[in-house]
């Protein structure tokens, strides 16, 4: 079906819509149609209707793991999830789970066995660029925090950063959900890239809790190699607002040279302790060389 582009005052170009579509779907003058644009493609169709999804399950005999059921229901996209419980605990492990995450959910109903959680705050895609930049800014003020706590040996303000990674994992569950209900352009590659943000907020908060159990003194070597996470992190920050090839190619170089001092230590250092939290900053080096493969196809092309 063709339709010619008339002109409309100045500048404005505009389509008449097919008749029969018209009377079909009852389109009158003011209402409003949705209009997508894809690889060329203008689309465009009657406003959808958002069909809530829900979901029942009997967790009755499944203890261990109700906390990332409830995680992956809600970065699915669920909005309404109804548990069938059977003990105090299952219930309180789910109290400490909307606690910690799942950003809009609320439990609307509780009787003997049964809980009930939706969504009751409505889901805006365009709180993803900002939710995902402050995702990233946490992590990056861990990283300092980090720096500072161990080079001036101040081990308790390492539990600040334990405190913050509930805020990562809120951000990026949040960050996950939008990505998987919208489907947002390069989803795959970014969904990823916050994937791997939050195992690096794990390695974060992992070491941080090691050392103030073991109220541990960092050996003098370990002190530059906390530094390295943190620079390498804010490499990975600035490639993804920023990108060029120019800055990848000095961050894989430096990340070489970074792997390659960091796993030389580890043959040097003798002290299981100390081993332990050089093996987590090397994991937060890995991780985001790992990510960067999925920064290129979700940022690259603006550097073609």
């Amino acid at each position: 079906m063709k339709r010619k582009v008339a002109l409309i005052g100045p500048s404005s170009l505009m389509v008449s819509l097919p008749s029969k579509w018209v009377k079909q779907w009852n389109i009158k003058k003011g209402d409003e149609v949705e209009v997508q644009e894809k690889e060329g493609v203008l689309m465009i169709g009657t406003p959808l209707k958002e069909e809530e999804r829900s979901i029942v399950l009997d967790m009755k005999d499944f203890e261990l793991g109700v906390n990332r059921v409830i995680g992956a229901l809600y970065k699915q996209g669920y909005d309404q999830v109804t548990l069938h419980i059977s003990s105090p605990k299952q219930l309180e492990t789910i109290y400490q789970v909307l606690k910690k995450t799942c950003i809009g959910y609320e439990i609307i109903e509780q009787t003997k066995g049964k809980v009930v959680m939706k969504q009751i705050s409505k889901l805006e895609p365009n709180e993803f660029d900002h939710m995902l930049k402050r995702l990233f800014l946490f992590l990056l003020c861990s990283a300092e925090e980090c720096v500072d706590a161990m080079d001036a040996k101040k081990v308790a303000a390492v539990n600040t950063i334990i405190t913050r990674d509930d805020s990562i994992n809120r951000y990026a569950d949040f960050c996950r959900r939008v990505l998987n209900v919208q489907q947002m352009k390069k989803a795959n590659a970014v969904y990823h890239v916050i994937e791997q943000m939050e195992r690096i907020g794990d390695e974060y908060k992992d070491m941080c809790k090691y050392v103030m159990q073991q109220k541990m003194i960092l050996d003098e070597k370990l002190i530059p190699k906390v530094k390295v996470a943190k620079e390498v992190l804010e490499q990975f920050y600035h490639l993804f607002y920023g990108f060029s090839f120019e800055k990848l190619e000095f961050f894989y170089k430096k990340y070489n040279n970074d792997a390659r001092d960091m796993d030389d230590l580890l043959k040097q250092i003798k002290n299981p302790e100390q081993i332990r939290v050089l093996f987590h900053l090397r994991s937060i080096v890995k991780l985001v060389f790992d990510a960067m493969g999925n920064v290129i196809i979700a940022k690259g092309e603006q550097s073609i």
